[in-house]
């Protein structure tokens, strides 16, 4: 219910981010007073109208986000601000944040390049953009990763179908980051094509997994505090049939298989890894490269 004297919201309701928390109407709702400034106040509403535009555009465009976490958000930052979710609030949710993680994978692919893990047009990289519903800002298909530029992302749901046709075509294997999304909660994906990642696969994919074992660098790996730990990671067969490998991943993740808690090979192929966040992503990405490394080179590989 709006505070007595203040305009009715019942109609500024249906566009409000905060619409995910309902029903609980009060949580996104007026802060009193309105500005008492005439000057304030007529600028507030034009912000707010600004705002019913701009959220609603967004929403057709299919990078809406709720933002029930973010209730009674003030616009102004003062005590005579109005207490509604603003459009920069939705803006930093979907324009901004977007751009924030696309820097950060364009720097993402240029660093993997630089160290041979994603030459060509080789890997794939993603983060979530939104959980209810899923959202995924991933790379688009065929691109160098050493040289992404910002109009080479796409966002997708959770089918990995692209929320803009003008958007470019997601990555062949989008379904494979959809899954590790949902299953997993993953953040973030990461996909190199190393030499090692390569090389590893193919030879211990009649084994099924690489196990490694003893090495102080295992401490990188999310949960792991001891060099004394053995990690296995699964080497699955490589395929053009993402939508089958997708679902028989899933399928064993939802049975718990312990060769997938870091990350699996393709075989021949290369390496997929996540985390909580692309920062855990990236960390684990190095931990596993330079473990790879070091267990080809044992095998004499390397000389």
């Amino acid at each position: 219910m709006a505070p007595s004297g203040s305009v009715g919201n019942s109609a500024r309701l249906r566009f409000d981010p905060c619409q995910s928390q309902r029903p609980r109407p009060v949580d996104c709702v007026w802060m009193p007073p309105e500005p008492a400034v005439p000057e304030l106040r007529k600028s507030s509403d034009a912000h707010r109208r600004t705002c019913d535009f701009q959220y609603r555009a967004l929403c057709l465009a299919g990078v809406g986000h709720p933002i029930g976490s973010l209730k009674r958000h003030r616009v102004f930052g003062t005590s005579g601000s109005t207490g509604r979710v603003s459009a920069d609030t939705v803006f930093f949710m979907t324009g901004f944040a977007h751009t924030e993680w696309k820097q950060e994978l364009i720097e993402t692919g240029r660093d993997f390049h630089r160290r041979g893990w994603s030459l060509g047009t080789s890997s794939n990289y993603s983060v979530v953009a939104s959980r209810d519903p899923l959202r995924l800002l991933i790379t688009g298909s065929g691109y160098d990763k050493g040289r992404l530029k910002p109009e080479q992302f796409v966002v997708v749901d959770g089918l990995g179908q692209r929320l803009d046709p003008a958007h470019p075509k997601p990555s062949a294997e989008t379904l494979l980051h959809t899954v590790l999304a949902r299953k997993v909660g993953a953040g973030a994906v990461l996909h190199t094509h190393s030499i090692w990642g390569t090389l590893l696969s193919e030879a211990l994919q009649p084994a099924g997994r690489l196990q490694i074992a003893g090495y102080e660098m295992l401490k990188g790996l999310s949960g792991v505090s001891t060099h004394d730990t053995r990690v296995s990671i699964a080497v699955v067969s490589n395929t053009q049939d993402i939508a089958s490998l997708a679902v028989s991943l899933e399928a064993r993740f939802s049975e718990g298989d312990p060769d997938l808690r870091y990350g699996f090979l393709m075989a021949g192929h290369g390496l997929y890894t996540w985390g909580s966040d692309l920062a855990e992503a990236r960390r684990h990405i190095e931990v596993l490269e330079f473990l790879m490394e070091v267990v080809g080179t044992r095998r004499g590989w390397g000389s």
